[in-house]
């Protein structure tokens, strides 16, 4: 990789005053910054929790990160252990210091230059990091912009934001960070994070979140009208459900895309699906020969997939229906499966017929 090394200076050549300001500022701040649970993360538990949820909100496969305003470089820290190759960017010559002591043993770069516009040339990325950054810029809708372009086609930007105070509040709320998205990325969730006090080092009132913003593809395709957006599911345990269902989903193809407090979801293409256990949910158990959605059903490639998907499926919270009439219980027409969970959704696993056996 080759980059432009040293401070991005402003247009007309020159720092200028308020930004050299704002540099001796953070500078000055560096020596004690990590002196925070959630900067230094020396506390393993806030550390853990920040690890698992970068995995969620970073690629499943390692990739190239860009952690744009990384302080200390603990986030950085974070998703190079996890595989990552880091590019981490701070404004501040002396919070690049601590980062780069951080990230010695890792595959990483740490550049000195305006996070709005990283000194990386026309390198791109699968992922960019910020973590209460883009609050604190001066022309943040400019930012976004630029940090798009930065991204590969599928790439995600990760923005953890957040409004302090309360009297004189400070910060971005998350809607409006979700509607200055909008245009740029066809896909964006949003999960609030101030209800975990693992990932601060204690309980915080003020507003907490981040938001997740996928590119889109290569040639990708607007949706038709008319097909499938997505399918959301109402369960009573969210944990059961994550381990039977995000297990067939990921066979499946469908890659985990949003995680928040009460739910989760996973795509394949244009359409999702969500699993959630929503505070307004009714009591009892779901009963699929009630009125209402009886089964979800998924094509898999050919019998001898299905055949493996039904031998492993025991193993993650679903047992098989109709077995004694497998794989024909839908008709000697059809090969196909069909699988209960533990909480009593079903789901059909329908064989292409071309690999019928």
């Amino acid at each position: 990789m080759s980059f432009d090394v040293g401070h991005h200076a402003r247009d007309d050549g020159r720092a200028g005053a308020e930004e050299a300001q704002v540099i001796a500022d953070w500078d000055a701040r560096a020596a004690v910054f990590d002196d925070e649970p959630d900067h230094g993360l020396r506390d393993p538990l806030v550390r853990a929790a920040w690890a698992d949820r970068l995995a969620d909100w970073l690629p499943d496969t390692p990739g190239e990160i860009l952690d744009a305003g990384c302080g200390t470089g603990s986030l950085s820290l974070l998703a190079a252990e996890q595989g990552h190759r880091v590019t981490a960017v701070d404004l501040s010559p002396e919070m690049a210091k601590r980062a780069r002591a951080k990230l010695t043993a890792h595959d990483a770069r740490v550049l000195v230059g305006d996070v709005a516009r990283p000194p990386v040339g026309d390198h791109r990325f699968d992922a960019i990091l910020a973590r209460h950054v883009l609050w604190a810029l001066p022309a943040p809708d400019a930012a976004l912009r630029h940090w798009h372009t930065l991204l590969r086609p599928g790439g995600r930007l990760v923005l953890i934001e957040g409004v302090w105070g309360t009297t004189s509040p400070v910060g971005i709320p998350a809607p409006h960070l979700i509607r200055s998205l909008a245009p740029l990325f066809p896909h964006t969730h949003a999960e609030r994070l101030s209800g975990d006090a693992r990932l601060w080092g204690r309980s915080v009132a003020d507003e907490r979140y981040v938001v997740v913003g996928t590119a889109a593809h290569d040639g990708a395709r607007p949706p038709l009208p008319g097909t499938l957006h997505h399918v959301e599911l109402w369960v009573p345990d969210l944990k059961a459900a994550e381990a039977s269902w995000g297990w067939l989903l990921g066979e499946l193809g469908h890659v985990r895309e949003q995680v928040w407090e009460r739910g989760r979801s996973w795509r394949r293409g244009d359409a999702y699906l969500v699993i959630e256990e929503s505070p307004d949910l009714r009591p009892g158990p779901h009963e699929r020969r009630a009125p209402g959605m009886n089964h979800l059903a998924f094509h898999v490639g050919g019998r001898a997939e299905l055949d493996r998907l039904v031998a492993l499926a025991p193993g993650h919270g679903w047992s098989q229906l109709y077995a004694e009439r497998y794989p024909h219980a839908g008709g000697e027409a059809q090969c196909a499966a069909y699988l209960e969970d533990t909480q009593g959704y079903e789901v059909e696993l329908v064989a292409l017929p071309d690999a019928d056996a």
